[in-house]
This record gives structure tokens, sequence and C-alpha cells, in this order.
């Protein structure tokens, strides 16, 4: 077993850590957003946010199957 301190393994680590904090912090100030600036309202929000669910339900079958 080798070492699990390498550089590889911290950059692999490194990458998914600010990959899913990128993607918190959209999701965080995204409904501001829709609401200031795209003029939104509540309602419409949340439908944006369940099209951006159901799409990627939708959308990962087809991206294992290429993968």
């Amino acid at each position: 077993m080798g070492k699990i301190f390498n550089r590889d393994f911290l950059n692999f680590g490194g990458l998914f850590y600010f990959y899913f904090m990128i993607w918190a912090i959209v999701l965080a100030f995204l409904p501001l957003w829709l609401k200031d600036i795209a003029g939104l309202d509540e309602a419409q929000s949340g439908f944006v946010f369940s099209a951006m669910s159901l799409i990627a339900l939708c959308y990962h079958p087809f991206c294992s199957s290429v993968s």
C-alpha cells in the first residue's frame, strides 16, 4: 500500500473540494441573483431549481453510458 499523503492524492482531493465549494457558493447566491437581477419571484426561482434537478436526473444516464 502506497503513501496516502502523496501529491496526486492531495491534488485529487483538492480538486473535489474546490469543485463542490464553488457549487455550494453558486447555489447559495443563485436565489438572490434570480430575485434581484433576473426579476423572478419565489415560485419562478423554485421552478428554476426543480428544472435543474430534473435535467440532472435525465442527463445522468447518458453521461454514465459514455464513461
